[in-house]
């Protein structure tokens, strides 16, 4: 039985919407080149694999244009390093991207994202497939803490992510060539933490820490001024845009997140509410909020979170079944959210091998009957055990696809973003497992 694991940002929510492996499960087709006269329109990406080691390049990733009626008119491969920058054939109206996931030895799934209305080029966000069985170097590290028990014996020391350390020792596991962890010290009954970051180089296998090594103060972000019983969620961006020094709380007038504005210049707040319900012989699981800039003080701008009904459960069936049934689709969101710019579906389809498809367009378009040629052979009988929506865009993007993604592609580090809201569904069926 499959499971379902539930996270209401969705590992970033779907990466933004955008939202592998190069072993011999990834695919590697010939290149066709198209037949019509070449366009000045490009379309234009990165495609990459996110492993326990960070993002690294995911070659070969099979890219598929396809006509008004679905069907493949060209195929391409992104290069070595997993860039893509081709024209537009001519007549192409949407576009696929095609790898593989893994997540262990035996456990693969072929990923296929869909772009809709590239017809006149589009530069679109990174393409990520994970990836957890490539090789990450991972050791045992012993840390010393020991001289804390002379200048700081009162204090209450944790590792961000680990828990408390007793008896000034610990013996975290760090993966990676650039690994860091974080010692945090506490005077009970004060609230500011300091921080430590300490680098583990790829050839030390023990480390001291000391009194001198914690330098970052914390600043409290506090929760009381959200909606109750919404969740916050706060934490900033390395150089690389993974998330660090992550913590979350239901909003409470007593409780205190924290930042580290010394470690990271980049800090997000995000703020959702949750409901679930049944619908048709589902389970679905509906989540409302806003992605925001937090200052150096741990403030953030004055924001709303969306408003959905829960009608919205009938449009992710009524997408399911077209999808079985191999129908189009027509969709409207543009009176839901002045803020909402894209609509994501994804779909997870069993047959001879699992399927996870995210067919991604503007908030008003036409979900089309998409097929793949040689590259991918969807069942005859296709059932989506499980399905999601993503609406989502940025406050004062603009409305049209084209001009979305563009603003999108160019704040590719998101620090000059305005505030992301996002609607999310997910559904499944009823009776499988949620973790």
């Amino acid at each position: 039985m499959k499971k379902f694991v539930v996270s209401p940002v969705v590992a970033s929510l779907f990466a933004l919407g955008g939202c592998g492996s190069s072993t011999d499960n990834s695919p590697e087709k010939e290149v066709i080149s198209p037949k019509a006269e070449i366009q000045t329109t490009t379309l234009t990406f990165n495609v990459k694999r996110r492993t326990k080691c960070g993002l690294v390049e995911y070659p070969n990733a099979s890219v598929i244009f396809h006509g008004e009626d679905g069907k493949p008119i060209a195929t391409y491969s992104s290069d070595k390093e997993g860039f893509f920058s081709q024209e537009v054939p001519e007549g192409a109206k949407h576009v696929s991207i095609i790898g593989m996931e893994s997540y262990g030895r035996n456990d693969t799934t072929r990923k296929i994202y869909s772009k809709l209305d590239i017809a006149n080029g589009a530069e679109l966000e990174t393409i990520e497939f994970e990836d957890f069985s490539v090789y990450c170097e991972c050791k045992d590290v012993t840390v010393d803490l020991s001289a804390l028990a002379v200048t700081h014996s009162m204090y209450s020391i944790s590792r961000l992510g680990g828990g408390s350390i007793s008896n000034y020792q610990d013996a975290p596991e760090v993966c990676g060539s650039d690994a860091k962890l974080y010692y945090s010290i506490n005077n009970p009954g004060y609230e500011l933490n300091t921080l430590a970051v300490v680098d583990v180089p790829q050839d030390v296998n023990s480390i001291v820490v000391t009194g001198s090594d914690f330098v970052h103060q914390s600043v409290n972000v506090p929760t009381s001024q959200f909606e109750v019983k919404t969740r916050v969620d706060v934490y900033g961006l390395d150089d690389n845009g993974n998330r660090i020094l992550e913590n979350f709380e239901y909003a409470a007038e007593q409780v205190k997140l924290k930042i580290y504005p010394s470690i990271s210049s980049n800090n997000k707040l995000d703020n959702y509410k949750s409901i679930s319900f049944a619908h048709e012989g589902h389970h679905v699981i509906m989540s409302s909020g806003v992605r925001a800039q937090l200052d150096e003080m741990g403030q953030v701008t004055g924001f709303k979170l969306p408003e959905a009904s829960t009608e919205l459960a009938g449009q992710l069936s009524s997408a399911v079944t077209a999808l079985e049934q191999e129908q189009t689709m027509a969709y409207d969101f543009t009176d839901l959210d002045a803020r909402i710019q894209t609509a994501s579906w994804q779909f997870y389809i069993e047959g001879t091998e699992s399927i996870k498809w995210n067919i991604a367009g503007s908030v008003k378009s036409v979900l089309p009957k998409l097929t793949f040629g040689d590259v991918v052979s969807l069942p005859t009988q296709k059932v989506s055990y499980r399905s999601h929506l993503l609406l989502s865009g940025y406050d004062g993007a603009p409305s049209d696809i084209e001009g979305y993604r563009g603003y999108v592609y160019k704040n590719l580090d998101k620090s000059n973003q305005s505030d992301y809201a996002f609607i999310f569904l997910s559904s499944r069926t009823t009776g499988e497992p949620i973790l």
